[in-house]
């Protein structure tokens, strides 16, 4: 088995991996919250009504999320989050 894929199958984590759980372990649990809710879809006004915090606490904690996952916007941070596992993807809404 090639060392590479070895590490792999042990459970070794490679450069990103570890990239991206270090700036995962930077997120407050609010800010993760907030990761979850903008992953969703939610909007500022929505997000700030569901935690209970004002509409300027929110976008100081998006702004804050944009800097520790090194992204430019709110869709690159919900996607990069939902791609690396750091919030679940959104549940499917069964619209009909």
């Amino acid at each position: 088995m090639p060392h590479r894929l070895a590490a792999s199958a042990a459970g070794a984590r490679s450069g990103q991996e570890r990239q991206v759980a270090l700036m995962a372990d930077q997120l407050t649990y609010r800010e993760l919250d907030v990761l979850r809710l903008l992953a969703e879809g939610t909007r500022g006004e929505a997000i700030a009504g569901k935690l209970g915090i004002t509409r300027n606490t929110v976008r100081t904690h998006v702004q804050s999320i944009l800097t520790k996952l090194q992204v430019h916007s709110r869709l690159e941070a919900a996607t990069f989050a939902v791609r690396h596992g750091i919030v679940d993807p959104p549940r499917s809404r069964n619209v009909i």
